[in-house]
């Protein structure tokens, strides 16, 4: 009973010793597990941070593709323009010379 008694009492560090150490383990893992948790939701804002600048670069980007377009047809039109008032003037100044015609051969 003596010996059982010393072997219980020899036993009792170790297993207190044993039982810390899985304490000690088990807050590690816990405190690891808290620093996942933490990188994943900073990982996550930063993914939907990215996607919302990505979705912002993709309407300037059709914001700038339609004033391309505007501009390209306001040019269009533009160069119509000059091309009728040309034609206009040309008019103008086969008028102006059948008149001048016209009013030589009166005289």
């Amino acid at each position: 009973e003596r010996q059982a008694t010393l072997a219980e009492v020899a036993r009792r560090p170790a297993e207190q010793a044993m039982g810390q150490k899985r304490d000690e383990a088990e807050s590690r893992a816990a405190a690891a597990e808290v620093a996942a948790q933490s990188a994943k939701m900073t990982a996550e804002k930063q993914v939907a941070e990215l996607r919302r600048q990505e979705a912002e670069a993709e309407t300037a980007k059709q914001r700038a593709q339609e004033k391309t377009e505007v501009a390209q047809q306001i040019a269009r039109e533009e160069e119509q323009a000059r091309l009728r008032a040309a034609e206009a003037e040309a008019i103008a100044e086969t008028a102006r010379q059948q008149v001048q015609t016209e009013q030589g051969v009166e005289r």
